[in-house]
């Protein structure tokens, strides 16, 4: 048997073995660099890897605390504690505004003092001349609007409020269940159900970090990127806003809507970015409510900026929303006032 490297020539043979070596060094620099971004992603992916489920994600919601549960009208609700978020007053003195939402507004990754609720009440005291005012913050982590239309009712009309504000989020129309004390979108459940049984990529999902985050982050674009349902936009946004804004109004207060947008792209630029709910905001013209789109005043503002996450507000973000919510409660008298100060 001839030796193939035998019959090269030295030059020939020094060629051959420098192309071995090149693909060697190729070959290690890509498993180098995947093993490194396996380690990243173990580290800073946000979850812990069980038998090809993700879990304790972090993104859209952050799980902290302890998470009481309890039935109201049929919808199941749950709450944690909120330490940073002061109590309403006693007995009622001047303005009251009670905040119905979910972590937005809750809200997340910022305290109480820097959220929109808070800002807003010291700009209504600050500027405004026929307080005090005073806003009651009932927002919770994970709510969508059938939750917030119970705790209206059994929270927040019983504090006699002059004005409900209720914000409406992208995450309202999807439908959330609690999974290894985690709260996630059902059909991410499903999806993680049937990916562990497809070959070969099933041996991925059970093992591998990197590819687990990678499709987190997909599955949560296309999640977010989808245009709502016409039939599942009025069953889970516009009925029961509509059902809230009748209880208010009943109980001789005013009812709002603030709707808020996924924080996606470098900065916004209406008329293109608007209000996702269209049918909403259909709605809120024909029954005559006030609905607050935010985008005008995101857009004067990197988005980076303004974004904790793709949903939440950083403490920059809280700021420009309510000076928003500030002009428009000015602007719509929505809020008693015969003068207004210039911001200081």
């Amino acid at each position: 048997m001839v030796d193939e490297h035998a019959t090269l020539a030295p030059g020939e043979r020094q060629s051959f073995f420098l192309r071995r070596l090149g693909w060697l060094i190729i070959a290690l620099a890509w498993v180098g660099t995947i093993g490194a971004c396996e380690m990243l992603a173990r580290r800073y992916g946000g979850f812990i890897l069980t038998n090809g489920r993700p879990v304790h994600v972090i993104g859209p919601h952050i799980q902290y605390g302890e998470i009481d549960f309890e039935a109201l009208g049929g919808v199941v609700v749950w709450r944690r504690a909120h330490p940073d978020r002061p109590q309403p007053q006693r007995e009622k003195d001047g303005f009251r505004i009670v905040v119905l939402g979910d972590s937005i507004l809750q809200p997340a990754m910022v305290h109480e003092s820097k959220g929109t609720a808070r800002q807003l009440e010291q700009r209504l005291n600050a500027r405004l001349d026929r307080g005090p005012y005073e806003v009651v913050n009932l927002a919770e982590g994970g709510w969508n609007l059938a939750q917030e239309e119970q705790e209206l009712i059994t929270t927040g009309l019983p504090l006699n409020p002059d004005l409900v504000l209720v914000g409406a989020s992208p995450n309202d129309i999807m439908h959330f269940a609690f999974e290894n004390e985690q709260l996630l979108e059902v059909r991410f459940l499903n999806d993680l159900d049937d990916r562990t049984n497809r070959w070969p990529l099933g041996l991925l999902a059970k093992h591998s970090y990197l590819y687990n985050w990678l499709w987190l982050r997909w599955k949560h674009a296309e999640y977010s990127a989808e245009r709502p349902d016409p039939q599942l936009e009025r069953r889970t946004i516009i009925e029961p806003v509509g059902r809230m804004a009748a209880a208010t109004r009943e109980h001789n207060a005013h009812f709002a809507v603030i709707c808020f947008p996924f924080l996606y792209g470098e900065r916004f630029s209406p008329p293109r970015d608007h209000c996702p709910f269209e049918g909403l905001v259909a709605w809120a013209t024909e029954s005559d409510v006030p609905l607050l789109d935010p985008i005008p005043a995101y857009s004067s503002h990197p988005t980076a900026h303004l974004r904790a996450d793709d949903i939440h507000l950083s403490p920059y973000g809280h700021r420009v929303l309510a000076d928003a919510v500030f002009d428009w409660l000015v602007r719509e008298r929505l809020v008693p006032y015969e003068n207004v100060a210039p911001a200081g």
